[in-house]
């Protein structure tokens, strides 16, 4: 038996979308990335998030849920949040 070392919770898996905001609810931080509906974790700074912005983010799929977790997100030409780069 091998023993399997992971950084991310259990039952999760990570994605990464990158696209047009199309929708964005700052009060209920619920975010449109094409066909990609995903709820924005509120350590993630959200000021400069609006439509027609380019968006790169980043996150966790919640597979007990179904819930798709933004937990980074790059804006084209601004960083948030973490060390990935910008789109």
């Amino acid at each position: 038996m091998t023993d399997v070392i992971s950084n991310r919770p259990p039952n999760t898996q990570a994605f990464i979308i990158h696209g047009e905001i199309l929708a964005w609810d700052p009060v209920e931080r619920a975010l449109q990335v094409g066909t990609h509906r995903v709820s924005v974790a509120p350590s993630v700074p959200i000021a400069k998030l609006k439509c027609g912005a380019t968006v790169t983010v980043f996150g966790q799929e919640d597979r007990l849920s179904a819930r798709w977790i933004v937990t980074d997100v790059a804006l084209r030409g601004i960083h948030t949040e973490g060390s990935h780069a910008a789109a």
